[in-house]
């Protein structure tokens, strides 16, 4: 079987591309997704006030988008649950599935507190029954970073829990700067759109009212997405 490219993220998308990464590890060649497929959804969602510039902070919105994602591309058939998230979920998945976790990342400036959080999907490959080791996973991760292990993924679970994100902090972050306020040459279309909203939402959040509400987030924590196709 040829090997099918890992789609990588723009900005704070990870979600969108850790759901796409994952359905690519099923789907069909003429059915393998596209960058244009997810612009297609973020586009979508985006519209309908499922997520702000790409970022994924809570389940409920979660189940939106691939709700979304189904009536977009009712070729692609799949089960999907919103399960607790641990060691023996990730032991006893089939090769027909593929889970799709938030973890923390990269600590925000009030370390302890705050956080981001990032999504990558966990297959499990075919041959691993070949090999006798049936706990063996591979992790899709949509950032071009070090490879993460299983255990990482883990501690990185448990220490989301009771972490929250500040809109103001990260939108006013090199990060930020660097991911929607640069131009990018691959796949401009996309990279444009990202920093077009994320640039569009950073003027909004510059309100004083608007915090408020709206600038810090809890992150939803210890479950994942499973699916099974």
């Amino acid at each position: 079987m040829r090997k099918k490219k890992r789609l990588r993220q723009f900005g704070g998308t990870c979600g969108y591309f850790a759901l796409a990464n994952a359905i690519n590890h099923f789907t069909s060649p003429d059915q393998t997704l596209s960058y244009n497929d997810v612009e297609k959804l973020l586009k979508s969602t985006i519209q309908k006030g499922y997520s702000n510039i790409g970022e994924i902070f809570h389940y409920d919105r979660f189940e939106s988008i691939v709700a979304e994602f189904k009536s977009l591309n009712k070729q692609i058939d799949f089960d999907h649950e919103f399960v607790n998230f641990d060691k023996e979920l990730v032991n006893t998945m089939s090769e027909n599935q593929a889970i799709v976790v938030n973890y923390s990342s990269i600590p925000q400036e009030r370390e302890g507190l705050f956080s981001n959080s990032h999504w990558v999907a966990i297959v499990k490959p075919k041959k691993t029954r070949l090999l006798g080791n049936t706990n063996k996973v591979t992790i899709i991760n949509s950032l071009k970073l070090k490879k993460k292990k299983i255990d990482d993924i883990y501690a990185g679970v448990k220490k989301l829990k009771d972490k929250k994100f500040d809109w103001v902090e990260f939108l006013n972050s090199k990060g930020f700067k660097k991911h929607y306020m640069r131009r990018r040459i691959f796949t401009r279309h996309l990279s444009q759109y990202i920093s077009e909203i994320g640039l569009d939402y950073k003027k909004k959040m510059d309100n004083i009212e608007y915090q408020k509400d709206h600038a810090i987030i809890e992150h939803d924590h210890s479950k994942c997405l499973l699916l099974t196709f």
